[in-house]
């Protein structure tokens, strides 16, 4: 004899089937030995259980009983907490929903704030996002405070010349990539950078990642190409 169970479990948006499978005198699995997933636009989601005997007085079960499973939830909740400066909306905005809603959750920063992402149930950098609901959840957005970085730019040297930056401006955010042309006055040479630049690109891409500082250095004894 063997023993065996059967689940079958429809949602709004697919059917899942589980079985296990034990040999007389042994104890049930714990967990199940097999899983499947049926979301199929035809799939059956109801029907009958039939049981047959193969000859008068001869049968091939033992404690059959088909019980039905707990209906699935309908009051389904979705609560967003926020982190930081900012505010989320969720569209359909409804205090219950029901299993196999899609929910939109759209992230709108403060003044100065970035969304950095969703955690909780749903980990996600997304915007707007999309929950699909399986089950009453909490998803956290979280908001951070943009980081502006100065850059400073020296020159020093024996020589003279100047630095031109692009874009040219006071701060920038981190991972920006700003370009830096140095140009030597006549009779000086650009000899390279230094502080948090080095080598002697001409001109430099530099990523800014943290404040920072960068000198020029120029050196005298350069001849400028002037002829007419």
């Amino acid at each position: 004899w063997y023993h065996f169970r059967i689940e079958v479990e429809d949602s709004v948006i697919q059917t899942d089937i589980r079985v296990k499978v034990w040999a007389e005198g042994d104890a049930e699995p714990a967990g199940w030995q097999a899983e499947a997933s049926d979301s199929g636009a035809n799939r059956l989601t109801s029907g009958t259980v039939g049981v047959w005997s193969m000859s008068s007085g001869q049968k091939y079960w033992d404690d059959f009983a088909v019980r039905p499973l707990s209906p699935p939830p309908t009051d389904l909740t979705l609560d967003v907490t926020i982190v930081g400066n900012g505010g989320v909306t969720k569209t359909p905005d409804s205090a219950l929903y029901t299993l196999g809603d899609v929910v939109t959750l759209e992230a709108t920063p403060a003044a100065g704030f970035v969304l950095a992402g969703w955690s909780g149930d749903v980990t996600s950098q997304s915007n707007p996002l999309d929950v699909t609901m399986l089950a009453s959840s909490n998803i956290t957005a979280t908001f951070t405070e943009i980081q502006l970085h100065p850059l400073t730019i020296a020159t020093t040297g024996t020589g003279v010349g100047s630095v031109v930056a692009n874009p040219d401006q006071p701060s920038y955010l981190t991972g920006d990539t700003v370009s830096l042309t140095a140009t030597a006055a006549p009779g000086s040479v650009f000899k390279g950078w230094s502080g948090d630049a080095s080598g002697s690109a001409n001109p430099l891409d530099l990523v800014i990642l943290g404040p920072t500082a960068v000198t020029a250095n120029f050196s005298s004894g350069g001849y400028a190409n002037d002829f007419n």
